[in-house]
């Protein structure tokens, strides 16, 4: 397997059109359907169904296209870094984020790059739970996160950098038939939701909310990211709850209602290992002390 092979594969999988490929990458069709071939040996599995007039993914070249994806982008990412260095630009800082705190992270971002131009700053969108693996594995120098997820991290130092109320978002049609002081009202819609292996945390923190206004949901229809929940509610396909601020993210126009009680408080946090102090590391986090001064 090589990354040409991969890049012949992802795009077929977008395509799903030989001739396509073929002329996106200036080679012929037999050699991309050599090179397919010869990835579908290497990994011991048909990838494609296919003949003289349909191309379609098995279900085995389905699996594999996100994790060949990902290994192209990894590729990149090596490349452009090694490019840093050879331009002398050798000093990095990687940064974590979920997406309820992005946009604390940029607040830090914004002000850290023009203090330090020269420093390569990668920044990863991460889940909850891919966070608490990558903290296992100190990948990133900082970890924008909820306090829920960071303060059992006893590897990291934990600073709180902001609060946030949680709100039911919905639209205005469904919104007007919602009482956010009687879940009772949210019965009659779906809850919209990502898949619990992707928002463990966040969906843990929705059933507290729930639980604590004395609501069980019923049906919760499940999505792979935040991005495809908020296309879902949206598309009025049911109501979500989340971080207030996060409803600026939305498309169309939605009805927002904040959520009372303690428990619809989220606290954002951001968190990093004391025992790794490289320069840039110390630049940024003077930058995230001044941005949210310690509470």
């Amino acid at each position: 397997m090589d990354t040409t092979q991969l890049k012949y594969f992802v795009s077929l999988a977008q395509s799903l059109n030989f001739t396509n490929v073929a002329k996106q990458y200036f080679v012929t069709q037999p050699a991309i359907s050599h090179q397919i071939s010869k990835l579908e040996e290497g990994l011991g599995v048909r990838l494609f169904h296919r003949n003289k007039h349909h191309v379609s993914l098995t279900s085995e070249g389905e699996a594999f296209y996100r994790y060949a994806a990902d290994m192209l982008t990894l590729s990149a990412s090596a490349e452009e870094r090694l490019r840093q260095i050879s331009e002398g630009k050798e000093a990095s800082l990687r940064v974590s984020a979920v997406s309820s705190t992005t946009r604390a992270l940029k607040k830090c971002i914004t002000e850290f790059t023009k203090r330090c131009p020269d420093v390569n700053l990668e920044i990863e969108c991460m889940t909850g739970q891919q966070q608490v693996l990558s903290i296992n594995k100190l990948d990133c120098d900082f970890y924008f996160s909820t306090a829920t997820i960071l303060q059992n991290m006893r590897k990291l130092t934990m600073m709180e950098i902001d609060n946030d109320r949680y709100s039911i978002f919905a639209q205005a049609d469904i919104a007007k038939q919602i009482d956010v002081d009687d879940f009772s009202t949210l019965a009659k819609f779906d809850l919209c939701a990502e898949i619990r292996t992707n928002g463990l945390f966040l969906m843990d923190k929705i059933l507290t909310i729930c639980k604590d206004h004395r609501y069980k949901p019923g049906k919760v229809r499940y999505f792979s990211s935040f991005m495809s929940t908020q296309i879902a509610v949206s598309a009025g396909m049911g109501y979500s709850i989340m971080p207030s601020w996060m409803g600026d993210w939305f498309s169309s126009p939605i009805v927002s209602k904040p959520i009372g009680g303690d428990s619809a408080v989220v606290k954002d946090a951001v968190a990093w290992d004391d025992n790794t102090m490289e320069l840039p590391k110390i630049m940024f986090l003077e930058v995230l002390r001044e941005v949210f001064p310690e509470r």
